[in-house]
């Protein structure tokens, strides 16, 4: 019965959509109805507890045995759904105060409702009472979500009785109320059934339209033909009875005035935090996994590999669920391995990405890997809602030359190549970050459309430039092109930005005889930094390795925990990690950034010396940003710093290293050996770079990957990735009809 589960990073099928409506009816409420093509319809109400107005309501003790618009009108509230099961032997229901006479006999779960609180227990917790904090308090059974870990798989009476609630492909009407994190967010979810127009949802599925939602726990309510829900006097949903509406013992109602107090408020004062962030005394250090033999880089012609937007452009993306086009989400991963007709070389093992997501309704994250191995528990793209949002991407090819794009919610991607990494082309001579141009001074901005060429002060022979580019966007969005000067313009975006809005984005350009050159769609300012340059002398060569995450100050189990502190650098082992490759001399990471306490940059840097006057990922205040990272090994760390306080996340993707002696012709005689010393990369190196980033600060916005990450490096193991392993409970065998 168990499912193992990488934490908040494999997900269950949920049905393919077709159409999302999305409205806000009242102040703070938010609406969306879903249809997919199976067909299932439902809708999902999105309650902030502390906008003015909004307060929770459940029937007492004399209110229930009514329908549930019957209690919406009673009250006169705005919204209402059923609540308990009919004989209500489910949870310690309260209502406007009063306690129902029914103990909890069950171990049912409860939606708890108290001034400035919000609280979900789960059904494994048997309470006496209500506490006496609670004003209001809903029972259910089910519990979906505990604390963020999904209880897929539920099966109420066992596997030999097929359940009769919940069972794996378990189809009914569905009511359930869900609670984010924060408890500040409660999430109503109705789902019709038993009709040609919508066959129902699984428990499942409803677990996977709650984590899409943000929710960090959810139980379900009652549901077949007591699943109601009602809006201001009109039914939304379609109840399955003949005569409409069922009697039901208890309900929930919604007010949302608009005005007034929000008495119910969940938002949770934080607790006193440390001044930054601590080293964690004993985290283990993740285990990495070179995916390919070291690699040289040969820079391509930008060009597009797909757009799920069109048919047309998306004809050579394999997507999972047989669709063409349209976002791609948890349950249309797509993947592509069409490499020979962008001009990637027989041979390659990895290649160069651009990947442009364009949020949709709710923010989330898009994890790229290679085919053939476990999604891993890391993050390349987070978006917000309604956003844009470039990154670049290293990726290994993995079977078949696939390479597999996951979407943690519904989003619309674009893919750029730039770049592949195959046995012969260039090798990376890595430097401190140091900046080329900043168009603020003197104050020459790109106007749009008009190409300039960028000196990047590249050694004589570099093939290509390895840079940071920030975007300080004017009165228009748009997007910046970057290519080899010479070459002709390709239809293609390096960073993609709105108005007033700073971004940032790593490149990796091939060079022309003037450089690099830029143009963009609207006038704006640009920071380019350089990292490193691409030569055939070089004698570094790029290693991918499998997506690993090295740090997450979110947690406690990671070298750093807590925000980090403006200006506390943190120094990140990279060559002494297990598995990981000798003489390393740059690191490409991605660096994401989330719970900022101000607009802010964060900069990579070689440890070993000052933080340079660069910026490597800008970002605003209570927005998750990402940036691409290629910095140069200093010390055998890398180390980052923030201008301001924030959640820090590194996931390593790959290095670049001296590639390992080849042993003599002669087979008598002793495996050749490389001077180390001769060939290592002075990571000290410096140029001259002007001001620093006067606050740079970008504008994506949504939810990194929280997936503990746990090593091991004892006796040469690799481990690919930290997983929590979540067996579900069995559930009794005796549960109330629907």
């Amino acid at each position: 019965m168990g499912r193992s589960l990488l934490f908040l990073c494999v997900f269950a099928g949920l049905p393919a959509r077709s159409a999302d409506v999305w409205s806000s009816p009242y102040p703070g409420v938010q609406l969306l109805k879903r249809t997919t093509s199976q067909p299932v319809v439902f809708w999902a109400v999105v309650v902030d507890s502390c906008a003015p107005g909004i307060r929770f309501r459940v029937s007492g003790p004399g209110e229930g045995n009514r329908v549930t618009s019957s209690f919406g009108r009673l009250v006169g509230a705005q919204l209402a759904i059923n609540g308990d099961f009919a004989d209500h032997d489910f949870g310690l229901n309260v209502g406007n105060g009063q306690a129902w006479p029914y103990p909890d006999t069950t171990h049912s779960g409860n939606f708890s409702v108290g001034s400035n609180r919000l609280e979900m227990t789960p059904d494994h917790v048997q309470l006496a009472g209500p506490a006496p904090w609670v004003t209001e308090q809903l029972g259910g059974r089910w519990t979906l979500l505990a604390e963020g870990v999904p209880q897929y798989g539920i099966d109420d009476n066992g596997p030999s009785a097929g359940g009769f609630v919940c069972a794996p492909g378990l189809r009914h009407p569905r009511t359930a109320i869900g609670l984010s994190q924060d408890k500040r967010k409660v999430i109503l979810l109705v789902a019709d059934g038993r009709s040609s127009a919508s066959i129902g949802m699984t428990c499942d599925e409803m677990i996977d339209v709650f984590r899409e939602l943000g929710a960090h726990d959810a139980m379900g309510l009652d549901g077949g033909g007591s699943s109601t829900l009602w809006k201001n006097d009109q039914l939304i949903n379609h109840p399955t009875d003949s005569g409409g509406e069922r009697v039901v013992r208890n309900h929930l109602a919604i007010f949302a005035s608009g005005a007034g107090p929000a008495p119910h408020c969940g938002a949770q004062l934080a607790p006193p935090e440390p001044a930054q962030a601590s080293a964690v005394p004993g985290a283990i250090l993740p285990a990495v996994l070179p995916l390919a033999a070291p690699t040289r880089f040969t820079p391509l012609p930008p060009a597009r590999l797909f757009d799920t937007r069109t048919a047309a452009n998306s004809t050579r993306l394999v997507r999972s669920d047989g669709t063409s086009e349209g976002p791609l989400s948890l349950t249309s991963s797509g993947a592509f391995s069409d490499w020979a007709t962008s001009g990637v070389p027989a041979g390659a093992s990895a290649v160069w990405l651009n990947v442009v997501t364009v949020g949709r309704q709710v923010p989330g994250y898009l994890t790229v890997f290679p085919e053939g191995r476990p999604v891993p528990a890391t993050s390349n793209v987070n978006f917000g809602a309604g956003q844009v949002v470039a990154n670049a991407v290293p990726v290994a090819l993995g079977s078949g030359g696939r390479v597999n794009f996951n979407a943690h919610t519904a989003v619309e991607v674009i893919a750029d190549l730039s770049g592949a990494f195959a046995p012969t082309g260039s090798g990376l001579e890595p430097i401190s970050p140091t900046r080329v141009l900043d168009t603020r001074t003197p104050s020459l901005p790109l106007r749009a459309g008009v190409t300039r060429a960028v000196d990047v002060r590249a050694p004589a022979g570099a093939t290509a430039v390895a840079a940071n580019l920030a975007v300080i966007a004017g009165a228009a969005g748009g997007y910046l092109t970057v290519w080899p000067c010479g070459a002709p313009m390709p239809s293609t975006s390096s960073v993609n930005f709105v108005a007033g809005a700073v971004v940032s984005n790593a490149v990796m350009s091939g060079l022309g005889a003037d450089g690099m050159c830029l143009s963009a769609t609207a006038e704006v300012n640009v920071v380019v930094d350089v990292t490193g340059y691409l030569t055939s002398s070089a004698v570094l060569s790029f290693v991918p390795l499998f997506p690993q995450r090295l740090l997450d100050t979110r947690q406690t189990t990671t070298p750093f925990s807590g925000r980090v502190a403006a200006g506390q650098v943190l120094q990140l082992p990279i060559e002494s990690l297990p598995g990981m490759p000798a003489h390393v001399g740059a690191v490409v990471a991605n660096l994401t950034v989330t719970s900022a306490a101000a607009d802010g940059y964060l900069t990579a840097f070689p440890c070993g010396g000052a933080a340079p006057p660069t910026s490597t990922v800008n970002f605003q205040a209570d927005q998750v940003v990402g940036g691409l990272s290629m910095t140069a090994v200093g010390q055998g760390a890398l180390c980052v710093v923030s201008s301001v306080r924030a959640h820090l996340v590194v996931d390593l993707l790959g290095v670049w290293a001296v590639p390992p002696p080849v042993a003599p012709v002669d087979a008598g005689g002793a495996p050749g050996e490389v001077d180390a010393g001769a060939s290592s990369v002075d990571a000290g190196v410096t140029r001259p770079a002007v001001d620093a980033p006067s606050g740079l600060q970008p504008a994506p916005e949504p939810a990194v990957p929280s997936c503990a990450t746990v090593g091991s490096a004892g006796g040469g193991t690799w481990l690919l990735v930290g997983a929590a392993a979540l067996s579900r409970r069995r559930r009794r065998a005796e549960r109330a009809g629907l």
